[in-house]
């Protein structure tokens, strides 16, 4: 009995160990894996591979993820070079500019029909690789192949992921997996929410990718990417019955994938049908209430009925998620703009006070001395919103304590990367700490992501006492 005891003790000992060593995973990175061996044709693999990653860890929902393009426009601003299993230097270099947790990269390399993909994912805290995986298989076999090294970079993270549905039914041959890729490069350049301009000059794109949707569904018909890119195209096509159906079937075949509902909901908007694309919204928000889209559309419907400050309690909520969405912030600032807001307007005294935040963040006056306090509550509230860590991160740079307002910023652009504000200044609380070289990249990042630059002067100052 004494034994069993001890042993239990003991388990429950290395399990708290086990749970201190781990440290918890907030924000992920995954570069684009260099491929070797392939052709020009197959310029996308790379890509493909990092998209499959991000979606299996994507779906752990206490998991921030920095979009691909995000973390492309940073890396080609400072010129780093990240192809393939870079090393741990260059990875911690990258995941501190945005403050990461864990960094992930790779390749594939083809030998005649036959496949290799490798993975090594860094901590960025340590610069230590926590963890590689490597598979083998036949080219045709991609699809799976994929699907197996995500799987297991998500074991060893960790990671509570959870696939549903059709979603990754494995395609019948590669020649098709390609035909998919093509799709998803010609989507890239296609709205969700509106109306392409450009659709009348682009009917023919439009047609043929519709034909090449129609190709893949005969071949693959319980796949559901050819049904929502079909959709996706009919849409700007004006042909709103074929795309209403093909979204219905394409959010039926994937389980309710949050992309093929939020589509759905776009085509029933665009069509004219808002009382139906409303209860959907509804409850697409209620089900992900982390992911934006769902609440902007939402606001849009709401502005088209004149429910303005229904729509700016969505826009807020759609800021308080996984990413941030430029047009979310641009509509709110404009409603904002018009009137203070009041608290009986919003459904919570939390999201009256993101809404103060925000205007006391766009004034660019005096702050009001309760904001400081505002700020700390609604980060115990949420404490993946960006905000709040940007203007405690100030506080503490104001106070000089500057440690603590670079780990400030940094936590604020581990949620936000793109945030000029916490690059501007993140990179004046390196030059206070002497740290000239690392605060000149995040000063970069600052004039490539702002839309105006006022504050030069400031910014000279602290560089020539740096040096």
């Amino acid at each position: 009995m004494f034994r069993a005891v001890v042993a239990v003790i003991i388990i429950g000992i290395l399990s708290c160990m086990e749970a201190l060593s781990s440290p918890v995973i907030r924000s992920v990175a995954v570069t684009e894996f260099s491929s070797n061996g392939f052709t020009e044709t197959y310029s996308w693999i790379g890509g493909s591979c990092a998209d499959v990653i991000v979606e299996r860890i994507s779906s752990d929902r206490s998991i921030r993820v920095v979009e691909r393009e995000q973390l492309n426009r940073i890396i080609e601003e400072l010129k780093l070079q990240m192809g393939g299993l870079v090393n741990s230097d260059a990875a911690v270099e990258t995941g501190n500019l945005i403050g990461v947790t864990y960094f992930i990269t790779g390749s594939i390399s083809k030998f005649e029909e036959q496949v290799i993909l490798s993975s090594r994912s860094y901590s960025v805290e340590t610069g230590e690789i926590v963890s590689t995986a490597t598979v083998r298989g036949l080219l045709k076999d991609l699809f799976i192949l994929q699907e197996d090294i995500a799987s297991k970079i998500s074991s060893d993270l960790k990671l509570v992921t959870n696939i549903e549905g059709g979603i990754h039914k494995p395609l019948q041959n590669f020649e098709l997996y390609q035909n998919i890729e093509y799709l998803k490069k010609m989507a890239e350049s296609v709205p969700v929410f509106n109306l392409d301009p450009r659709r009348k000059i682009r009917t023919s794109e439009y047609i043929n990718s519709i034909r090449q949707c129609d190709e893949l569904i005969a071949a693959n018909h319980d796949y559901y990417l050819p049904h929502y890119y079909k959709g996706l195209f009919a849409m700007h096509l004006g042909e709103y019955e074929i795309a209403g159906t093909e979204t219905r079937i394409a959010a039926e075949l994937s389980s309710g994938d949050y992309e093929a509902l939020i589509l759905r909901a776009s085509v029933l908007f665009n069509s004219g049908n808002t009382r139906e694309a409303e209860d959907l919204l509804e409850g697409i928000t209620a089900r992900f209430p982390e992911f934006p889209e769902g609440w902007f559309l939402l606001s849009k419907i709401q502005t088209a009925k004149n429910a303005n400050e229904q729509a700016i309690e969505s826009l807020i909520r759609s800021l308080l998620g996984k990413k941030i969405m430029p047009q979310a912030l641009s509509g709110l600032r404009s409603g904002l703009s018009v009137s203070s807001p009041v608290l009986n307007q919003f459904s919570s005294e939390n999201i009256y006070n993101v809404a103060k935040l925000y205007q006391a963040f766009w004034s660019k006056g005096r702050e009001p001395a309760e904001i400081l306090n505002i700020a700390r509550s609604l980060n115990e509230q949420y404490p993946d919103f960006y905000l709040p860590l940007f203007f405690i991160g100030r506080n503490e740079f104001r106070t000089k304590k500057y440690e603590g307002s670079v780990k400030s910023f940094l936590e604020c652009l581990s949620c936000y990367p793109e945030f000029p504000e916490a690059h501007r200044d993140l990179a004046l609380s390196l030059f206070s700490l002497k740290v000239c070289e690392r605060a000149e990249q995040h000063v970069r990042l600052y004039m490539q992501f702002s839309d105006a630059v006022t504050d030069y002067d400031t910014i000279e100052e602290a560089r020539k006492k740096c040096k």
